[in-house]
């Protein structure tokens, strides 16, 4: 009777080993788990502080700051501070100063606003009776207008997305573009700048025109539609549409 006491007393005793083991085991893996918890919720936070920073300083929309004006010719436009304002202008002898004005971006991109005492070239037209040649014009393709805001409403202004292509003779190459005109739009034969991933247009003004170019960092890009989504573009268009006739 002793005995069998004895060995229900040590099995009590290897019980209540079992237990207290169990118990420190599940004191390890809650002290585990809560320590995971709490570095994950402060890596969570931490990264969620570091997200709000950085939309807090992300670059802000283009802020248009600088403003050209040339009382002479009645035009202006707007521009950020960062970029560089280049005007090189002469008296070519007809008592107006023409030539050169640009704004580059430190990205590289330039866009051109240059006076010219010169007005628009002529419409080109093909020899329909020549049926050996297909096409010797340029023609251009409007893919959307936009009346700028800053237009006025005897001279308006327009922000296009178009297609040139080139005459056949030059190889028939059709190319994306954006560029600015003014009054009723007709195609026009516009050359392709060397060198440029846009093309050239002009902008009526009481003292002659305006040519408007844009250059970007390479010329590989307009050759279809995403054209439009380069750098070069997005940097160019709010330029581009701050443009204003004075008169």
């Amino acid at each position: 009777m002793s005995k069998l006491r004895n060995n229900q007393s040590g099995f009590s005793a290897v019980e209540t080993i079992l237990v207290l083991v169990i118990l420190a085991l599940i004191g390890v893996v809650g002290w585990y788990v809560y320590s995971t918890n709490s570095k994950t919720s402060k890596i969570l936070s931490e990264a969620g502080t570091q997200t709000a920073s950085a939309k807090q300083t992300s670059p802000a929309a283009v802020n248009l700051s600088e403003t050209y004006s040339n009382d002479e010719f009645g035009y202006s436009f707007q521009y950020p501070k960062t970029w560089k304002l280049t005007e090189d202008l002469t008296d070519t002898g007809r008592g107006i100063m023409d030539g050169d004005v640009y704004v580059a971006s430190p990205y590289g991109t330039k866009v051109h606003f240059s006076p010219t005492g010169g007005g628009k070239g002529g419409d080109c037209f093909d020899d329909q009776t020549n049926t050996r040649t297909t096409r010797t014009c340029a023609t251009k393709t409007i893919l959307s207008a936009e009346k700028l805001s800053t237009s006025t409403s005897s001279n308006p202004v327009y922000f296009y997305h178009g297609t040139y292509t080139e005459p056949t003779s030059d190889g028939g190459k059709t190319m994306y573009y954006i560029d600015i005109e003014n009054g009723d739009y007709a195609p026009k034969a516009h050359d392709s700048i060397t060198g440029a991933i846009f093309l050239a247009s002009q902008i009526t003004t009481g003292k002659g025109s305006v040519t408007i170019k844009v250059e970007g960092t390479d010329d590989k890009y307009n050759d279809s539609d995403k054209f439009f989504s380069t750098k070069e573009v997005k940097e160019a268009t709010p330029v581009l549409q701050s443009f204003k006739l004075n008169n």
